[in-house]
């Protein structure tokens, strides 16, 4: 078991915070990655194939026709096991499938199912050894990517940015560092405005406070 005093994920994205003691990602970064897993595997099996104009059958507009494939070819390489990812991940059969492979022969432990849903399914089973890797950031770099290439061909509306987070920073001695200034964006689900970077979390009942600080900064 490999590990670190700070988290590898975090300081591949430019932030500083420990790692949990035994692992090389913080406790926020290892659910980031359990929940991009199950984000994959939820957006994957509502990926649709059909062309657009099938999609927006019922559209008053009419569309010119023209030679194409009889279905969505980016849906369907997305889709494909064979696809490269040419330096970014964005299929994920093609993605998932070389780290399980990586890990069945690392680690001895078979994988029998090789849909998109076995393969989260044994990424998932696995997640604290790969918690505990030296390449972890990499490999979350490459969920982020994947979740970021599904949201738009699965009707996810981008997520509006709202401001900087005006969290005030600490070092390990306790004193001010600065201000956080993370990208803070709108909820699309839920109630919670929450930074993707200090992890610091405005419920409803404290947004009116929130926009008045963000006013103000």
């Amino acid at each position: 078991m490999t590990t670190a005093d700070r988290c590898l994920p975090c300081g591949s994205r430019g932030r500083s915070r420990p790692a949990t003691p035994g692992y090389t990602t913080c406790d926020t970064c290892s659910m980031d990655i359990r929940d991009d897993l199950a984000e994959i595997r939820d957006r994957y099996a509502r990926l649709d194939i059909r062309p657009a104009s099938q999609a927006g059958e019922g559209s008053s507009v009419r569309s010119v026709p023209r030679s194409k494939s009889p279905a969505n070819d980016h849906v369907l390489s997305m889709m494909d096991p064979r696809s490269t990812t040419d330096g970014r991940a964005y299929a994920p059969p093609a993605t998932l499938g070389t780290w399980v492979r990586m890990l069945a022969e690392d680690t001895g432990i078979e994988y029998t199912d090789p849909s998109v849903a076995g393969l989260v399914a044994y990424l998932l089973r696995l997640h604290a050894h790969i918690t505990s890797q030296p390449w972890v950031d990499e490999y979350s770099r490459e969920l982020h990517e994947l979740v970021a290439a599904l949201r738009p061909v699965t009707g996810e509306p981008r997520p509006r940015p709202i401001g900087r987070c005006p969290t005030v920073l600490v070092d390990e001695q306790g004193q001010p560092s600065g201000l956080c200034n993370t990208a803070l964006f709108a909820p699309i689900n839920g109630d919670t405005i929450q930074c993707r970077a200090c992890s610091r979390q405005w419920p409803r009942a404290e947004w009116l406070r929130l926009g008045t600080i963000l006013e103000a900064s």
